[in-house]
């Protein structure tokens, strides 16, 4: 019988390992008490019904809400095993219960330093997509904690850096070092748990519902979708405060009195995420019509139709009747308006659908000057080498003879292909630019395309926090053992390959209070209907449109900043047009999401292009031969 007493203190580095491993994952402390003599039955109770009772009694208060909702939201803590009287000890615990299959995965990290001495610790991660073993995503992070301190760390573990269509989930190994860790002893493991017996796999959205929902909604879905169905528990009252920690999400559902509750970190990464092109469905009674806090702009009614286009996502208005939701209409919003970010990215991109793919190509290989360089090499080593070098009765100058004619072609093969591809890289990108002014901020999606010669460094920093991902573009070359890794906001591995086409997909969301305004007078344009607007942008805008309230077009250009510009009336043909050259500069996965954004009233819609069009940097041995950008959003009334 186990049963805990508060007379004996607990025995401590008792460790529970997982059956064939040898590293322990999880350290717990457990007191076993002798048994007691049993008593008769004249009036005396048995140890065992105090157990029953407890147990009886967490029953519930599980049943009726009181534990605390993060005892079961999250992901289960970790505690790292130390050595004993080392002072320290080690937690590790992610925030939600199950590991997307692309972007971000936020861990939080606790440290408690009573050694004597500062310390700094290192963890790795290390991800690896299930049915893609050779193609994997390598992180590290370092804590320094003063010693008599406890450090607490929120840290953002990236997977799935390069997506492919079949991918149902993978593994994600952490591994801690440092002081008072044993050596191979600081391991843990994690893993997705998909069910995907419907065989969709990652084109399966990736949900997110806080612990009352989930519980009332998600078996019923999943059995309505024959198990295919993915996504985690989120603790409203444990969230990450950096909208990449979402990144993994394609919609997330959680009730108005837990948004209420979310601090202003947390609810501003939420709404960037939304921004970014998240599904952000808040539910409340049907009874209630006031509008949540920080959504002004919500819609106040209680049907499941109701939204705030934001961004380049939406902010849903989403009823329930307790904690049940609509589970057909929520099934429907599955099936029908949610595409998996995973699929976006995984979609194989091929030449003709894709005009910076086009343009820049693929390396070319020189297949006669191959033939012809193998056909003198076999020549060289073999007769030259026989009758000349090495003649009858000189055979054995072969054992330095062969060696340096093989490594003067080497070397000669490699002075050809400098000559022939060159060094560093060239490339073509274009961004589109989502501005809300309201916030002061902006959603920036940039696609590019590089095909590079030689490349003697890979490494590169990104100065905005960015998720950057792999486009699975098609350019003949297997991407068995390819290997990303990430240190920070410094990347380096394969995500740029010497002798290689590649693109990547990049999205931020930065603060900024460049917008684009009403202008006060309409003396410039002689006519006091004309609107008149004023770029506060750091570069010139080639051409804007504007679709008013009405819906009626207007356009002009080109747009100085800080210089008034009044505006004519255009046409819906003029302006697909335009619409139509400036998307085909952008890969499917962007394409998608921007002409969601084409018919929206109120907006503006300008491109740009050359060197003053704004990007996010990446590797700076690239030489950028064409840059384009896109700029829209709401117009900012007059200051």
């Amino acid at each position: 019988m186990v049963e805990p007493t508060p007379k004996h203190p607990p025995r401590k580095g008792l460790a529970e390992r997982r059956p064939g491993r040898g590293a322990p994952l999880k350290t717990v402390s457990l007191h076993i008490a002798p048994p007691g003599p049993r008593q008769g039955a004249s009036g005396s109770t048995r140890p065992a019904s105090s157990l029953c009772r407890v147990f009886l009694l967490f029953a519930l208060l599980f049943l009726t809400g009181f534990l605390p909702a993060d005892l079961f939201a999250a992901g289960p803590r970790h505690t790292i095993h130390t050595q004993p009287d080392s002072g320290v000890s080690i937690e590790c615990r992610p925030f939600f219960s199950n590991i997307p299959s692309h972007g971000y995965f936020p861990v939080r990290v606790s440290i408690s330093n009573h050694s004597g001495r500062d310390h700094q610790w290192d963890l790795s991660s290390h991800y690896r997509n299930w049915r893609h073993h050779n193609t994997e995503t390598r992180s590290r992070f370092r804590f320094p904690v003063p010693e008599g301190e406890t450090g607490v760390f929120d840290i953002l573990v990236p997977v799935g850096a390069a997506p492919h269509q079949t991918i149902h989930g993978g593994n994600a190994t952490l591994l801690f070092s440092g002081f008072a860790i044993p050596a191979d002893q600081g391991r843990v493991m994690l893993s997705t748990s998909f069910d995907a017996r419907g065989g969709r796999g990652g084109t399966t959205p990736f949900l997110g519902m806080t612990p009352a929902l989930h519980s009332e909604n998600w078996g019923p879905l999943q059995e309505a979708r024959h198990g295919d169905l993915a996504g985690a528990r989120i603790d409203p009252d444990r969230l990450p405060g950096d909208w990449r920690g979402y990144s993994g999400f394609d919609a997330i559902w959680l009730r108005d009195s837990e948004w209420r509750r979310i601090g202003g970190i947390e609810r501003r990464a939420l709404l960037d995420w939304a921004a970014a092109g998240g599904e952000l469905f808040i539910c409340g009674e049907e009874q209630d019509g006031e509008p949540a806090p920080g959504l002004a702009g919500l819609p106040a009614g209680d049907t499941a139709g109701d939204a705030l286009a934001y961004g380049f996502g939406k902010v849903h208005r989403f009823s329930r009747d307790g904690n049940r939701l609509d589970r057909d209409r929520v099934g429907e919003i599955i099936n029908h308006e949610l595409t998996a970010g995973y699929t976006r990215f995984a979609s194989q991109v091929r030449e003709h659908e894709w005009d910076l793919f086009e343009k820049v190509g693929l390396p070319a290989i020189p297949v006669g000057f191959f033939g012809a360089f193998l056909a003198g090499f076999a020549i060289l080593v073999g007769p030259v080498n026989l009758l000349f070098f090495a003649k009858p009765g000189r055979r054995h100058r072969l054992l330095w003879t062969t060696p340096l004619i093989s490594l003067g072609a080497g070397l000669l093969l490699i002075v050809l292909i400098l000559l022939h591809d060159g060094t560093g890289a060239t490339g073509i990108r274009a961004a589109v630019w989502h501005h809300l002014p309201e916030d002061n901020k902006a959603v920036v999606i940039q696609d590019q395309v590089s095909r590079a010669g030689l490349l003697i460094d890979t490494r590169f920093s990104l100065g905005e926090a960015s998720v950057l991902t792999q486009a699975n573009i098609r350019t003949g070359r297997s991407s068995a053992g390819t290997n990303f890794s990430a240190l920070g906001d410094s990347y380096g591995g394969d995500w740029f390959l010497s002798r290689s086409t590649q693109a990547q997909w990049l999205q931020s969301v930065p603060s900024t209070r460049s917008r684009i305004e009403f202008h006060k007078t309409t003396a410039i344009s002689g006519n006091k209907d004309d609107p008149v607007i004023v770029s506060t942008l750091e570069h010139p805008l080639n051409t804007v449109f504007f679709r008013d309230e009405a819906g009626g077009i207007w356009a002009g250009g080109p747009l100085v900043p800080g210089t008034p510009l009044a505006l004519e009336p255009s046409d819906k043909r003029k302006f697909e047009s335009w619409w139509q050259t400036e998307r085909r500069r952008f890969g499917p996965a962007t394409r998608e999401m921007i002409d969601r954004q084409k018919d929206r009233r109120g907006y503006f819609y300008a491109s740009s292009s050359g060197e003053s069009s704004p990007a996010i940097d990446t590797l700076e041995s690239i030489d950028w031969k064409d840059q384009y950008s896109i700029h829209l959003g709401l117009l900012s009334p007059s200051p």
